[in-house]
């Protein structure tokens, strides 16, 4: 997480990091922006893209991005529009639809 961070704050991509309640630092925030510079950050540098999203409980969308090569990104947007990335790693595996009836 700390490369991810300091990747796209050194490539110019986000200028701050923040958690939702206030300004930290890169070694220890978690990196907040418009959902819109954050996805084409994680898509020019490391080709994720969405792939799942979900509705939480309290309103917020938590969205999947996920590239070819394994690795993914964990987003949370809240309603009041402020992204952030709060999680990323390597070695993502879809795994088959369950199905109906069949336990795995």
């Amino acid at each position: 997480m700390k490369t991810l961070i300091a990747a796209l704050i050194g490539a110019g991509v986000l200028t701050s990091v923040a958690t939702p309640a206030s300004t930290q630092t890169a070694a220890r925030g978690t990196v907040c922006d418009k959902r819109t510079e954050l996805v084409t950050a994680l898509g020019n540098r490391f080709k994720e893209a969405p792939s799942a999203l979900g509705l939480a409980a309290n309103g917020s969308v938590v969205e999947v991005l996920t590239a070819t090569n394994g690795n993914w990104s964990i987003l949370m947007t809240t309603p009041k529009g402020m992204s952030c990335l709060i999680a990323a790693g390597e070695f993502w595996q879809k795994l088959p639809k369950p199905v109906a009836g069949v336990k795995m």
